[in-house]
């Protein structure tokens, strides 16, 4: 029986021609109790074909289901059918169309194959239904049709297999198909599965949105895969070689080129999938889109990028005043954004709207080269881009075969790509960075807007750079006076010494050769004319001593401080004792650098100043210094009379007195000769007082 079912498939009932060996294993299986109870009571009824065999053994303990039909009639079932559906006899079956046990649409189909069975026409031999038992419950058949007999005597056998286990495995199959589709469709990557060949077996959803191709374009495609672009082939080829060793493989970042052309930047990862005996069988290769990641980097890179250059700028700017300097500094930074032919550097009057060039640079032939800044001043309108620049307050970019400055003053010699910066310092337009590319180049807006705040950085520059041009102008002038002035001073002073000797020389003259014949009041005279000469000297004396320490050019040399001091109260020693003042000097006072003359009159104005103002019963005056980095700050105290800070910078001005030349000798330029002195040194000096506490001049000199 096995062999009979095996080769129609286990479906059908036996031809006559096996019917003896059916027989006999029929026979065998009637020895059992079960077997030949049923075999009496239901497989003992002879069941006939119409082309006049008779199967009763075979039909009635067939496995499965049996049906004869006549037309849509049954006319005769076996057990097995019974109890398939639910049945207790085959006499409630018995002339009842088959298709009450066939439910929905396979109903119409096994009715349209009875048609055509009928008809002669071509029908299909095998097929799955879904039946419905008498209990209501469904169950699916795989149905085999076998005609016998002739047109006349027709007769139709169904034999029904039971495929209700298999179903649900296939059911279970295509939900876990479905499960596993969908899953893979509602991936957010794209997924390609290939063999290991490289034929795509499979891609999801992602993958054609990503790429544009469908899953029958990707179904066709192996290796080189026409989503691949062309610069990534050999990588991918090498990371395919790089698996053979690996289970997987991850982050490889390539590019693949969509079916529009257009580039999507994604990262790849790719597993080997293996079998239960350990051999590679399929790649599952996992693309992520990386188009936003890629953008945020290069987003990331191109502000580091500007960030390196403006600190670069920065840096470098902070330390130079000087307007050329600037200009290189600026143009470097530039040139390494954008391709430069030209450039420029032009300072902005806002008042006449005039442009002033400090910087240029034509790079046209291939090399770098400075060019003499333009000498004129020209107005804005004689350059269109930079007008329309200064009137926006942004950046203009214009593109022409026409030079822009063909016909335009301070412009370019050739352009075709143009691009004008406004430079801002405090919301006020100081300057114009002016820069021409070559043609075909264009400005991206990144590059402007990286343009823009070198811009902005550099006009900061600039401005300090202007300023400190123009201080060093004004300070270079005022210099200038200076020396003129003291040269008259100079002259004046030595011009004038003359004049008031003789007048001295005269009066003393006419005093000797008058005698006694003068009266007590014209002896006052002369004596008033001789005492102002005397002051008149002094007062031109002082004059010369402040011109000739301008004037000066003796080089500066290592000093010890204790033996110019030591010197000056050797000097004084009869006013010291005389006052009874007490010196206390610093031991070990440092070295400086200086001229000995000129610092042996600072100690001795200082220390002269300090004994003449003091009116305490004991006076100290006290000399010290302490050392800085680069200078020594020297001070000399006393505990005189003090001044008022209202008077602490009138005291140095030349003839300034804050005493009457009746009670203090001198003629008020001794303090304003120590400041000179003490600036021609590159030092500052400044005082510390209170009026009746004393008095602290200090001082620096620079260190040797």
């Amino acid at each position: 029986m096995a062999k009979m079912i095996s080769k129609k498939k286990g479906r059908s009932v036996p031809s006559s021609a096996q019917h003896k060996k059916g027989k006999r294993v029929a026979k065998g299986k009637t020895d059992s109790k079960a077997t030949s109870k049923r075999s009496s009571t239901k497989g003992a009824r002879s069941v006939s074909t119409d082309d006049g065999e008779t199967h009763a053994p075979t039909f009635a303990h067939f496995p499965h289901a049996l049906a004869l039909l006549k037309g849509e009639s049954l006319v005769a079932v076996n057990p097995a059918f019974l109890r398939l559906f639910g049945l207790k006899s085959e006499e409630r079956v018995i002339g009842t169309p088959i298709l009450q046990f066939v439910k929905d649409a396979s109903r119409k189909f096994l009715a349209l194959t009875l048609k055509r069975l009928s008809d002669d026409t071509s029908y299909p031999r095998r097929f799955e239904l879904t039946f419905e038992r008498e209990d209501g419950k469904r169950i699916y058949g795989d149905v085999t049709i076998q005609v016998r007999g002739t047109r006349d005597r027709k007769s139709t056998i169904l034999t029904i297999m039971d495929i209700h286990e298999r179903s649900l495995w296939r059911d279970r199959a295509e939900k876990s198909e479905q499960l596993f589709r969908n899953v893979v469709d509602s991936m957010a990557d794209a997924l390609i599965i290939t063999d290991l060949r490289g034929n795509v077996l499979d891609v999801n959803v992602e993958f054609e949105r990503i790429t544009g191709y469908t899953r029958s374009d990707a179904l066709q495609s192996s290796i080189p895969y026409p989503w691949l672009d062309e610069e990534d082939l050999r990588s991918s080829i090498h990371w395919l070689d790089r698996l053979r060793g690996k289970n997987e493989l991850r982050d490889f970042d390539m590019v693949w080129c969509t079916k529009s052309g257009k580039r999507v930047a994604v990262s790849l990862n790719t597993t080997l999938l293996q079998s239960a005996d350990g051999n590679p069988r399929v790649m599952i290769n996992i693309a992520r889109d990386i188009t936003d990641r890629q953008r945020s980097r290069e987003a990331l890179a191109s502000e580091l990028k500007k960030t390196a250059i403006l600190f670069d700028l920065s840096r470098s700017l902070g330390e130079t005043l000087d307007l050329d300097e600037i200009g290189r500094v600026t143009f470097n930074q530039v040139a390494k954004v954008i391709r430069v032919d030209e450039f420029s550097l032009e300072l902005y009057d806002e008042n006449d709207r005039c442009l002033t060039q400090v910087f240029a640079v034509d790079s046209s032939s291939g090399v770098h080269r400075e060019t003499i800044p333009r000498r004129e001043r020209i107005s804005i309108s004689s350059v269109q881009a930079i007008q329309r620049a200064v009137e926006l307050r942004k950046p203009v970019m214009r593109r022409s075969r026409a030079a822009d400055g063909g016909g335009e003053r301070g412009g370019p010699s050739r352009a075709s790509n143009s691009l004008c910066v406004p430079m801002f310092s405090r919301d006020r337009i100081i300057g114009v960075l002016f820069s021409v590319a070559g043609d075909g180049m264009a400005y991206e807006r990144s590059q402007v807007s990286l343009i823009e705040s070198i811009a902005n950085v550099a006009a900061i520059a600039l401005e300090k750079g202007r300023l400190h041009r123009e201080i060093v102008t004004k300070s270079q002038e005022i210099e200038a006076r200076n020396r003129e002035l003291d040269d008259f001073s100079y002259v004046v002073s030595h011009d004038l010494r003359e004049p008031v000797v003789s007048a001295e020389g005269f009066a003393r003259i006419l005093s000797q050769e008058l005698g006694d014949r003068i009266g007590p009041h014209e002896r006052e005279y002369v004596r008033s004319m001789l005492d102002s000469c005397q002051h008149m000297k002094e007062l031109i004396d002082d004059l010369l001593q402040l011109t000739r320490v301008s004037r000066t050019s003796d080089v500066k040399k290592p000093l010890v401080l204790t033996n110019v001091v030591q010197q000056i109260l050797d000097e004084l020693k009869f006013s010291i004792r005389q006052r009874n003042v007490a010196i206390k000097v610093q031991e070990d006072l440092p070295q400086v650098m200086g001229v000995e003359a000129h610092l042996k009159i600072v100690f001795r104005n200082l220390l002269s100043n300090a004994i003449k103002f003091c009116d305490k019963p004991n006076p100290v005056i006290e000399i010290g210094a302490t050392t800085d980095d680069d200078s020594v700050r020297v001070r000399v105290s006393d505990n005189g009379m003090g001044i008022p800070e209202e008077h602490h910078e009138q005291v140095f001005v030349i003839f300034q007195r804050l005493h009457s030349a009746e009670k203090y000798q001198g003629t008020g330029a001794g303090l304003a000769i120590v400041r000179k002195i003490v600036e021609a040194h590159g030092g500052k000096i400044w005082l510390k007082s209170e009026l009746g506490t004393g008095t602290t001049f200090f001082f620096t000199l620079p260190k040797h």
